[in-house]
């Protein structure tokens, strides 16, 4: 069963008849970004279902969910920690596609509002949502980007600094080509070169090329050889 029908599911049982039974679990599901928002924020919820106030919001989110819910309650969620769980991290685009290919998402879902619902249930995950740069994704930037990037919070430290050499090179090469770091990444070059490759073509600063083995690239807001010879 998907998440969002587990979670449905739940709510039709442990939730109380009454009038407004059917619009608490759309708010549940929605605030969950089992609807057409991905991260939706108290006030969005309040005004897209005329509940008056966020406030309000969070007790539905409360009385009607998190204050009796468990993880055992939901055990699809835990076979998404074990899924995603199974690398060190994720091209935002290759998980979703994962997710699509299993039985634990339907058509409609978040990436974000299941690390929510995870949080909510206080499982622990242990990824987070990059943007290109290596920010913590906000509201504000989640879909600035063709893709976003899950890391685990044990490789991010590791992922900055490689990704830090890779974006001082074209300083002193012009364009530089990612093969020039390899040696210093060593045994960990197959597993991060490709991750440090799409954190560059993603970034808005960017330009690339690929080619055969080799992947060039230079950053348009940074000084380089390149820049300062052909564009004083």
């Amino acid at each position: 069963m998907s998440i969002e029908n587990e979670l449905i599911e739940f709510l039709e049982k442990r939730i109380k008849n009454s009038a407004d039974k059917s619009r608490n679990i759309e708010i549940i599901a929605y605030y969950y970004g089992f609807r057409d928002a991905a991260w939706p924020t108290l006030e969005e919820t309040a005004k897209r279902f005329g509940v008056g106030t966020r406030e309000r919001i969070r007790q539905i989110l409360n009385e009607k969910f998190r204050d009796f819910v468990s993880p055992n309650d939901l055990p699809s969620t835990k076979e998404f920690i074990e899924l995603i769980s199974g690398e060190r991290f994720w091209i935002a685009s290759d998980l979703e596609k994962k997710l699509s290919e299993s039985s634990l998402v339907s058509e409609n879902f978040s990436i974000k509002g299941i690390l929510n619902l995870i949080e909510d249930l206080s499982l622990e995950c242990g990824f987070e949502i990059y943007t290109p740069e290596l920010d913590k994704t906000s509201r504000n930037s989640l879909d600035l980007y063709e893709n976003n990037f899950l890391i685990h919070r044990t490789e991010i430290k590791e992922i900055k600094k490689k990704l830090k050499k890779a974006q001082n090179l074209p300083g002193r090469c012009g364009i530089a080509n990612l093969n020039y770091i390899k040696n210093e990444l060593s045994s960990y070059y197959e597993l991060i070169a490709e991750l440090i490759a799409e954190l560059i073509a993603n970034s808005h600063a960017s330009w690339v090329m690929k080619y055969s083995d080799n992947f060039w690239y230079i950053y348009e807001n940074r000084e380089n050889t390149i820049v300062k010879r052909y564009f004083p």
